[in-house]
């Protein structure tokens, strides 16, 4: 698997003149990944904490609504409040 930022990519970021550099490309692709770890842990403790709200019983039976999830996890990880509008 290839990593998302290619060299094309970080190219037109402007990661490949080296007198306008200010991260390189393998900076620039570790922050990513950090950024994406971080991210997968914070959906992974959504999930845990949030799934049992979307569950309900028929006949013995547990099902999920996944619409509701999808939505409700995705505003989660995209609020549209910044730090700034919560002060």
């Amino acid at each position: 698997m290839t990593h998302p930022l290619t060299d094309e990519l970080l190219q037109q970021i402007g990661c490949s003149n080296p007198r306008a550099r200010v991260f390189d490309t393998q900076a620039m692709r570790t922050a990513y990944d950090l950024g994406r770890d971080e991210q997968l842990e914070q959906v992974m403790k959504w999930i845990e904490e949030e799934l049992p709200n979307y569950a309900y019983k028929i006949e013995g039976s547990t099902y999920l609504d996944e619409d509701f999830i999808y939505k409700d996890l995705k505003e989660a990880m995209r609020p549209t409040k910044t730090q700034e509008d919560n002060s």
